[in-house]
């Protein structure tokens, strides 16, 4: 199961709301195909404990110090080379 939909679970779990599709969607940042969420619902309603206590895959978004350089790096990069393709071109013109 996707980490951001379990997440949603477990937080409308918590809140003690009713889990449905409606509920699950209005949680949820990015979009899902219906088949996804509910197959998501039914194995809440199934067992919600069981879904509650997978391993969550990603529970650590928060970018490192390394990442953080390895990306300011990557993105001087890409504008460099972006710069030298918009020069080749400019002189095919």
């Amino acid at each position: 199961m996707d980490t951001q939909i379990q997440q949603a679970l477990s937080r409308l779990h918590h809140q003690g709301q009713t889990v449905s599709l409606a509920t699950l969607k209005g949680q949820l940042s990015s979009n899902y195909p219906m088949p996804v969420l509910i197959q998501a619902v039914k194995q809440y309603k199934q067992s919600p404990a069981t879904v509650l206590e997978l391993p969550l895959e990603a529970a650590n978004n928060t970018p490192t110090a390394e990442e953080d350089d390895r990306l300011a790096r990557l993105e001087r990069q890409i504008e460099a080379l972006t710069a030298r393709i918009e020069h080749l071109e400019a002189k095919q013109r």
